[in-house]
């Protein structure tokens, strides 16, 4: 994809292109934050991003020396020895020519000033110019402009250490009164002690004509805007990098691919090509055969079965026995009863009864006749422990016998998958679609310096 040439257009022209609107009312948040004096700013990492909610509702570019003020005289600059003054809005600053000497349009000023004999009144006869601050220039941009080249960068030592506000100030001052020198500065500073987002950069670039800045960006904040507001089939991102080149994107969307239960259309295989669509189609039924084994796996995570699947018959033995042992049963008073009879004496225990109560009346022993009677018909009265046993003891072997048959098939079905699979790609614990795409070298990779 061939980029469109640029057109060389003049950074202090009027008729500059239109700026974001978000530009002005960002700095001016930021000018704020700086003149409040917050004491962080020097001992952070400033970060230039959006995100006010607000910028769209605060988007009023500022204009000073639109209203009558008296001026007054900053004190951080006000040499007695300065021959310049210059005034910016209300502001003087009493400063020294050869510190402005590098602004071309400045020196022209002060040189045209000078002919027309704009000089102050006192004894100190300093050249007047007046800078207007119209548009995005105002009078804090000269101000921290004169920070900057008052702080002796240029003498080949380790610079000081200046805020965004500060050098945004200063490259403005710069791009518009032609310092190249100390736009350089500028831009550097910024560029390598600041993180700004894509937007702003744009922003500054179409205000101050840095091309270097606008290109990537603009590339940057497209992709960011299709990754955040947009949901993109992995197909189609593929495709996207095939053609832009965003490696970042390749990985995830061969990753989603392969995961995804649908199967590949012919159109996403033709966006694919052969190649691709046949390694996609490889690790699909890999990832398909690790999710099922991985089922399987779970399954049969049960301690009566061994990893290899086979059913620990004799733990299942034992430990439905060990549930008969928990708890003591009460004491058994069961008990028979002739049939017939509702006399006391009719009677009888069990010989493990507490007590035995029987009927003598017809016993030999009292001289009783020696013709027998007929045998009696004698029922049982079970006390609760066995009415409830026989119950219980039916209902516990149903569910040993359902429970051993299905670990017991649980068990055939992990033999089975692991001797049919045994091998296969995927059937690994340890194998992992996202590491199979980070090794394959048919996919993109982001280069890291």
């Amino acid at each position: 994809m061939h980029s469109r040439a640029r057109p060389t257009r003049d950074p202090t022209s009027s008729r500059a292109r239109p700026v974001s609107m978000a530009f002005s009312s960002f700095e001016h948040n930021l000018s704020e934050s700086n003149n409040r004096g917050d004491p962080d700013l020097n001992r952070r990492s400033t970060i230039i991003v959006e995100g006010d909610p607000d910028l769209n509702r605060r988007s009023t570019i500022i204009v000073e020396g639109t209203q009558t003020a008296s001026t007054e005289i900053d004190p951080e600059f006000a040499y007695p020895d300065g021959n310049i003054e210059l005034q910016a809005s209300t502001h003087i600053f009493q400063v020294h020519e050869f510190q402005l000497a590098k602004f071309v349009k400045l020196a022209e000023l002060i040189r045209q000033a000078r002919d027309r004999g704009e000089v102050t009144s006192g004894p100190e006869r300093r050249v007047k110019v007046s800078i207007q601050c119209t548009g995005r220039l105002r009078s804090k941009d000269i101000r921290h402009t004169l920070q900057v080249i008052y702080s002796s960068f240029v003498s080949g030592r380790v610079p000081p250490t200046f805020d965004a506000v500060a050098l945004i100030s200063t490259l403005r001052v710069a791009t518009l009164y032609q310092n190249p020198d100390l736009r350089e500065f500028a831009i550097s500073q910024l560029q390598s002690k600041f993180v700004i987002s894509p937007t702003y950069r744009i922003a500054l670039s179409d205000e101050l004509f840095i091309p270097d800045w606008e290109a990537p960006d603009l590339r940057e904040f497209a992709i960011s805007q299709l990754q955040s507001k947009f949901v993109i089939s992995p197909t189609y991102r593929i495709a996207l990098s095939d053609e832009l080149f965003i490696p970042d994107w390749e990985a995830p969307a061969f990753t989603e691919l392969c995961r995804r239960p649908e199967p590949i259309s012919e159109k996403e295989a033709s966006i694919l090509g052969i190649a691709r669509t046949v390694q996609v189609a490889r690790l699909r039924e890999a990832e398909q055969r690790h999710q099922y084994t991985s089922l399987i796996d779970q399954a049969i995570k049960d301690p009566f079965l061994s990893s290899d699947g086979t059913l620990k018959k004799d733990k299942l033995q034992a430990a439905a026995e060990q549930t008969l042992k928990h708890s003591s049963l009460p004491a058994c008073d069961c008990r028979a009863q002739v049939d017939g009879r509702n006399e006391e004496n009719s009677t009888y225990t069990w010989p493990w009864g507490a007590e035995s109560n029987y009927n003598r009346r017809n016993s030999s022993a009292y001289g009783s006749s020696t013709q027998r009677n007929a045998p009696e018909s004698l029922s049982v009265i079970p006390c609760r422990v066995h009415q409830l046993a026989p119950p219980i003891a039916s209902e516990s072997r149903a569910l040993y016998k359902h429970l051993s048959g299905a670990l017991g098939r649980l068990a055939t079905l992990k033999r089975t998958v692991s001797t049919n699979m045994r091998g296969l790609p995927g059937s690994d614990k340890e194998y992992s679609v996202e590491k199979e795409i980070k090794q394959a070298n048919w996919v993109r990779k982001v280069e890291r310096l």
